[in-house]
């Protein structure tokens, strides 16, 4: 596992990259991202609001992940192919640190 601490919309995010992590049916999984392979290049889809990145977006209600994801790369990448899982990014809100500047303090 690697962790790494980011700034994601003005907010500090941990991300945890665990390769080969099993998914579990009580695994709550909100979203999916591919990385697309083909001769030897690597698929970037250029999205609206965040500029260019892998194809992925958020599950929906009644999908499975494969389902997502299959959806997903379809619609903004418009490929289809075969799914090989490689791991997941925890992503944690519960570790933000809030620091606020005060001034003028009397």
């Amino acid at each position: 596992m690697q962790t790494i601490f980011v700034d994601w919309g003005g907010n500090n995010v941990k991300l945890t990259w665990m390769p080969r992590m099993k998914l579990t049916e009580s695994l709550i999984v909100t979203s999916v991202h591919a990385v697309c392979f083909r001769d030897g290049k690597v698929l970037l889809s250029q999205i609206k609001n965040r500029g260019f990145n892998y194809p992925g977006g958020h599950v929906e209600i009644g999908e499975n992940v494969e389902e997502a994801i299959l959806r997903e790369t379809y619609e903004e990448g418009y490929v289809k192919g075969t799914i090989k899982y490689i791991g997941s990014i925890e992503v944690s809100h519960k570790e933000i640190c809030l620091l606020i500047q005060v001034e003028n303090i009397h």
